[in-house]
């Protein structure tokens, strides 16, 4: 989230792809994302992802995200990436409320990729308009990235940040 307070966690609860050429590799589940740090007079938080894919064990980077205004908006409405080779990629805000945030994704899915991040302690309940707002906006296809169940060794992972 744009407004996230450090130690703030997401889980990526859903997504329309299942493999990510910048960070997460192929095949990656379990992604949580944890706001590491706020620097509100630059717009940018610095925050680290822990997830597993198609390689064995579990991964964990370190992100600085800048939050961006686009398409004409006042308020930032967006995030932009520096990746480690200099590559500068933004992702949208599609919704956004108290517990989820939709994500549309451009350089997935020729610009149809889409992501539904929740607060870590909504993922039991998610709220049904978040789960609404996916399938009308986002589900043409449809993954299942974090599951409780598959994903409790994520979250003993000792290079995630407490």
């Amino acid at each position: 989230s744009l407004n996230a307070a450090p130690g703030t966690e997401y889980v990526l609860l859903k997504a329309t792809y299942r493999h990510d050429k910048y960070s997460w590799g192929k095949n990656f589940s379990c992604v949580t994302v944890k706001t590491i740090s706020v620097d509100e007079s630059n717009k940018r938080v610095t925050s680290q992802f822990t997830f597993k894919n198609a390689t064995t064990g579990i991964h964990s980077v370190t992100e600085t995200v800048h939050a961006v205004s686009s398409n004409g908006s006042e308020t930032p409405n967006a995030f932009q990436y520096e990746l480690g080779d200099g590559t500068i990629v933004t992702d949208y805000v599609i919704y956004t409320d108290h517990a989820c945030d939709l994500i549309n994704v451009p350089y997935e899915q020729k610009g149809k990729g889409c992501e539904l991040w929740v607060r870590k302690e909504s993922v039991d309940k998610v709220p049904p308009c978040c789960l609404f707002m996916y399938k009308i906006l986002c589900a043409r296809s449809s993954y299942d990235i974090y599951e409780k169940n598959k994903c409790s060794d994520v979250e003993k992972y000792p290079g995630a940040k407490k």
